[in-house]
């Protein structure tokens, strides 16, 4: 995955608040989901190659 760059004001220190298409977006999403199963499949040893995603 590539360097992904989210509109600062989003981030807070513990959620992510953003309005559609405003300053939040389908590739925020994306980017946030790869990252969460990323952390996951590392704390559990496993490869995230394992994982299946449903949209």
């Amino acid at each position: 995955m590539m360097l992904h760059r989210f509109a600062p004001e989003i981030l807070r220190q513990y959620d992510i608040r953003g309005t559609v298409d405003q300053n939040l977006y389908p590739e925020d999403a994306y980017a946030i989901g790869y990252v969460f199963a990323h952390t996951l499949c590392r704390r559990r040893g496993q490869s995230a190659q394992d994982l299946s995603v449903v949209v």
